[in-house]
């Protein structure tokens, strides 16, 4: 999951409920839309967000919680999540559904997938415009506008159901 910056209560649920869903690496990065950056106190966040993660693994019987990946600069996540197959945007104005992505993406043989999930007010018209530029194709989770923690709890849901092992 890459998750852009959101409040810290709406970043904390994604954390517990990411690894809860089995999310094995979490990017969190700053967006042009962020409500707060990050440079001060970066390293007591960083704690806080392994915590969380901890627990929530402790509770949903996983042998460790979620690894989690700060990176300052949008682009850098890019860089790092160049190498799996599979990335999606959840982005306003796609046409494909993302269930109907990953049914589609399954029949091939995915079985990794990095979904980018934009702060609150969505993505700025110069990010979209870099994710249009790189190889992440635009999903939409449907006729809704979600809040960005519902949005990543639900993309997880969708991807495990289907790829992951909450599916048949």
């Amino acid at each position: 999951l890459c998750q852009a910056l959101t409040k810290e209560k709406a970043l904390d649920t994604v954390i517990q409920k990411a690894t809860e869903l089995g999310v094995h690496q979490l990017y969190i990065f700053n967006t042009e839309r962020t409500p707060e950056r990050l440079p001060n106190a970066l390293e007591g966040r960083l704690e806080r967000w392994q915590k969380i993660a901890i627990e929530a693994a402790k509770q949903s019987d996983r042998v460790r919680g979620v690894s989690i990946v700060w990176h300052s600069d949008f682009q850098e996540v890019l860089r790092a999540t160049k190498t799996i197959p599979f990335r999606v945007v959840l982005a306003q104005g796609a046409t494909e559904p993302l269930i109907s992505y990953v049914r589609r993406t399954k029949a091939g043989g995915a079985k990794k997938f990095a979904v980018f999930v934009g702060s609150e007010g969505g993505w700025s018209g110069t990010e979209a415009d870099i994710l249009s530029k790189q190889t992440i194709d635009a999903v939409r989770m449907g006729p809704r506008i979600l809040r960005a923690d519902t949005a990543a709890i639900a993309a997880i849901s969708l991807v495990q159901s289907v790829c992951g092992d909450m599916g048949e």
